[in-house]
Parts: structure tokens; sequence; C-alpha cells
């Protein structure tokens, strides 16, 4: 499985998200369910603001 990510340098890739419920788009864009869930844990935000991805790699966890 491959996920959105963004290189930092040779050897450092920053993945934001993961497999679950939410999408990758989810995660960038937002939605119902991360504003549901930031609201749950108090956030005062209702959606996430990453760093736009410049490729794919396989999914840290599962990939």
């Amino acid at each position: 499985m491959r996920w959105p990510t963004t290189r930092v340098d040779d050897r450092y890739v920053f993945q934001f998200g993961a497999l679950g419920d939410a999408t990758p788009e989810e995660y960038r864009h937002g939605g119902p369910r991360v504003a549901e869930l930031l609201a749950r844990y108090g956030s005062p935000v209702r959606r996430w603001n990453p760093p736009a991805p410049d490729g794919e790699s396989p999914e840290a966890e599962w990939g």
C-alpha cells in the first residue's frame, strides 16, 4: 500500500496520516470525520494543515 509523503531530505520522508477510516484526502483537506475527531479531543481547530505531498511511499504502518 502506498501513501502520500513529503520528502524532507535524502533519508527523511514525512507521512501525514495512516491507513484507517480517514482517506488521504480527508487528512489533507479535512471533512466531517476529521472535524469530529478533533472536537472530541478538545482541539481548537477542525482540520490539520499538513505539508503538501510531493510523492508516494510505502505506507509506514503496513507498507
